[in-house]
């Protein structure tokens, strides 16, 4: 049986518009320079690229935009920018090596990204007008910013609270070592702090500001998960109030001789969550005022309500600090003074990076610990800690400081005529605490037709304590010959830690341009 095919009559009017409707443009890469990016921006389409040149860029106010209009610097290119967002939207800045100032403000600044950025200077949210405005601040490097007299003292600063969560999230990045200021203060609602590194934030003699990695004054709803604490003076002080806060999978390891008394500090606490964190202590009073090292405080400002509604549960902690009965805990493994309830253990750890691990990764429980699989929900006490590693890799500070504690990061300085003409890549590798790292690259042609990839390396890197290190990798004289005919070549370096290379920390692809 034959079907029928019914003819439809469009009519001629609407094939002549559809005609005369220009074609969407694809996306481009445009270049820009100090004295044309505002035009440059401007003209920009969603999906667009606006590739900077080296320069000083003063301060960028952004705009609005559709759909997403990226920033990035031109490969080899340094750029400095302050970025001042009032009412901007729709804007990913990647890849900057000096942030000096960020201002964001406004309701209707929204949809913005920052990544892999460094900043030398202060950021502020006005989170009394951001509200759900889907802020991303990820994998970059807060680096030793001092307050001054009459600034605020925070490196990031959230100083209002709405109605609203603020649609804020800061994750994968680092915050220090040194400066005179706290990691991040926060009084917003609702602000997500998640798998980020403080490392090196401690009390200055005579300094200017009571430097907290994490200080929350009136926030409510923050949600703190997944940070690793290194050599700090605390990890997250609220004596003035905590409202609602969640605090998970956090490791906290303060400063011998210049941690505060209390890891964490949380003042008239009302119905906070602190869940699976392990809190650091020797053993010793390493702490000031001969204390222990990884205490919880509790307890009220004097004239401020009492705490109530918190639950404290499958911790590792050294003891717990003016807890009320309004409070509850269960399932916590305490290392320098017990409690009674359910669940409760006593004793030492063992972690699988020995005695004081400078990884985060290192303060897994070991097999045999006390405290293994004995947490409320059958898994490990203390902070649950994947092996994976995950995320963007801060960028290296300006001049080569550390990249992120416990994941080395890596950057490529050659170009392709070095690696055609020579075989030889050199990078760049930061790494936040002693120990090895080896790595394993390969350049892979644009198309595989093209040949099988060319193995650079194993080469191992020894690290006495956290800095950089440039490395060249060199490829056989026969591989040469095959890099030679690779119009554009793809570079993947695989890093790697732990004994016998077994443990993989991170992965980097890079296109080889110039």
């Amino acid at each position: 049986m034959r079907r029928r095919i019914r003819a439809i009559a469009i009519p001629l009017a609407a094939v002549a518009v559809a005609a005369c409707l220009p074609a969407q443009a694809p996306a481009a890469e445009r270049p820009a320079n100090p004295s044309n990016l505002s035009s440059v921006f401007a003209s920009a389409a969603p999906g667009d690229v606006v590739v900077l040149a080296s320069g000083n860029y003063g301060t960028f106010e952004g705009g609005h935009k559709p759909g997403v209009v990226t920033l990035r610097p031109a490969p080899g290119a340094q750029v400095t920018i302050e970025l001042n967002f009032r009412n901007a939207s729709n804007i990913a800045v990647v890849g900057i090596q000096n942030i000096t100032e960020a201002w964001l403000e406004g309701s209707q600044t929204k949809n913005i990204t920052v990544r892999g950025s460094y900043f030398s200077g202060q950021t502020t949210f006005r989170t009394g007008s951001l509200q759900n405005a889907n802020i991303l601040f990820d994998g970059n490097r807060h680096g030793p910013w001092s307050t001054c007299s009459g600034c605020t003292e925070a490196r990031m600063w959230f100083p209002q609270k709405t109605s609203q969560p603020s649609g804020i999230t800061v994750q994968n990045s680092v915050f220090g070592p040194g400066g005179d200021s706290d990691g991040i203060q926060n009084g917003s609602r609702g602000t997500q702090i998640l798998n980020n590194t403080f490392v090196g934030i401690t009390q200055k003699s005579g300094g200017l500001a009571h430097a907290d990695a994490i200080q929350l004054y009136g926030s409510s709803n923050t949600v703190i998960r997944g940070n690793f604490f290194l050599d700090v003076s605390n990890c997250l002080m609220a004596p003035d109030g905590a409202d609602h806060e969640i605090y998970e999978d956090n490791v906290c390891v303060q400063k011998v001789g210049n941690g505060t008394v209390g890891a964490m500090q949380l003042g008239s606490d009302d119905g906070s969550r602190i869940v699976h964190n392990t809190f650091y202590d020797s053993g010793g009073r390493d702490c000031d005022y001969n204390t222990r090292c990884g205490i919880m405080s509790f307890g009220a400002k004097d004239g401020d309500p009492a705490p109530s509604g918190t639950v404290v549960r499958d911790n590792i902690v050294a003891e717990l600090s003016q807890f009320s009965s309004s409070q509850s805990q269960s399932y916590n493994l305490f290392t320098s003074d017990s409690r009674n309830g359910s669940g409760n253990i006593f004793g030492r750890p063992s972690y699988v990076g020995g005695a004081r691990p400078m990884t985060k990764a290192g303060y897994r429980l070991a097999p045999g610990s006390i405290g293994k699989g004995a947490a409320s929900d059958g898994l490990d006490m203390g902070a649950r800690i994947s092996v994976a590693p995950g995320g963007s890799t801060p960028p290296p500070a300006p001049g080569g400081s550390t990249g992120n504690s416990g994941r080395p990061g890596v950057r490529l300085l050659s170009g392709r005529k070095a690696l055609r003409r020579r075989g030889r890549i050199r990078l760049r590798v930061t790494s936040a605490a002693a120990g090895r790292v080896v790595l394993v690259a390969a350049v892979r042609p644009k198309a595989r037709r093209n040949g099988r990839p060319v193995r650079l390396g194993p080469k191992t890197l020894r690290f006495a304590r956290a800095g950089s290190r440039v490395v060249k990798l060199r490829a056989s004289r026969d591989a040469r010959r095959r890099l030679r005919a690779w119009g554009k070549p793809r570079l993947v370096v695989r890093t790697f830690g732990g004994p016998g290379r077994r443990q993989p920390t991170g992965t980097f692809a890079f296109r080889v341009r110039r």
